[in-house]
């Protein structure tokens, strides 16, 4: 689980893009009936949170704290009645439909779509780890999942910080589930999780079936993701790029690394770009998520790194 950092740009910076979505979502597909009825549920349901009443381009645009707050105050309104029939329709077929959820975000233009994604800067999914994501016009290896599932909270379906674009494997595993990880208001990758490794052979530098990839939760709350998302056992396929990180180690200890920078600063301006070249991924703290696997591979270089210095290597 790898934190975006989008929440980390400046204030005008990030209502600018927020802007420039709304107006990409809105762009086509218009339906002012529609858009009308919408905007009396809000009018009515989402009245005075806060002292603010909020407006459906206002539920769009909300930022993390705000979607909160409306949530809170759908499931407050959903105990009393079932509210979100007031955002659904029928066609002329006769089936219900919910115009929000059905051409808002079912129907949402590629220019809406990449420019999302684009602008949240996301390589790799970041609720695995694994897989890289990827969108541009009618090419696609990336899905957008609702935090806040579209089910539950149709309000929500098309809201800029509701979206998180992640690999189909998750987003088909994670469906309606209702995670206490958010990628939007994380900020520290070492505060979810952490990668360890166990051998359970002596034979593991030429058997990678003697190593066991361990996930260690930070916090109690997050264990449910990651048996939701099947980390563990996923994480088990890769415990050849463990063994693979442990053979690297073996040959090119700290050391090794130092004198291979003294030789080529020509080449490199740091240790740690030597480090990134030799483990073959982005080591620093804010780069985990630049790579697939990037999280495992650090975790398992700095577990490595103290083994060393308690040897005494």
């Amino acid at each position: 689980m790898i934190p975006l950092s989008f929440m980390k740009k400046n204030e005008k910076v990030r209502r600018k893009t927020v802007d420039q979505y709304y107006q990409y979502l809105m762009e086509k597909g218009r339906r002012g009936s529609f858009l009308d009825v919408i905007e009396q549920w809000c009018e009515h349901y989402l009245k005075s949170i806060e002292g603010v009443d909020y407006s459906f381009e206002m539920v769009i645009k909300a930022e993390p704290n705000i979607l909160e707050k409306i949530r809170l105050r759908v499931d407050t309104e959903l105990k009393k009645r079932d509210i979100n029939n007031g955002l659904k329709h029928m066609t002329p077929k006769n089936k219900e439909k919910c115009y929000i959820v059905d051409n808002l975000y079912k129907g949402m233009s590629s220019e809406a779509r990449d420019f999302l994604i684009k602008s949240l800067d996301v390589n790799v999914c970041p609720y695995c780890n694994r897989n890289y994501i990827y969108s541009s016009g009618k090419t696609h290896t990336c899905q957008l999942d609702h935090y806040y599932p579209k089910g539950k909270y149709p309000i929500l379906a098309v809201s800029f910080y509701n979206l998180i674009p992640v690999c189909a494997s998750c987003n088909l595993s994670k469906k309606e589930t209702n995670f206490e990880y958010y990628p939007h208001t994380e900020t520290d990758v070492d505060e979810l999780l952490k990668f360890s490794f166990e051998f359970e052979g002596l034979n593991y530098l030429k058997d990678k079936q003697d190593i066991r990839v361990t996930i260690i939760p930070q916090k109690r709350k997050y264990i449910k993701q990651i048996k939701k998302l099947e980390l563990g056992e996923l994480y088990q396929k890769h415990n050849d790029v463990v063994q693979e990180i442990i053979r690297k180690n073996q040959l090119n200890s700290t050391t090794y690394i130092h004198s291979l920078y003294e030789e080529n600063k020509n080449i490199f301006e740091s240790e740690s770009e030597v480090e990134n070249m030799v483990y073959s991924n982005y080591l620093g703290d804010d780069e985990v998520g630049l790579r697939s696997l990037g999280k495992l591979t650090r975790d398992i270089v700095e577990e490595l790194k103290l083994y060393e210095k308690l040897k005494g290597r």
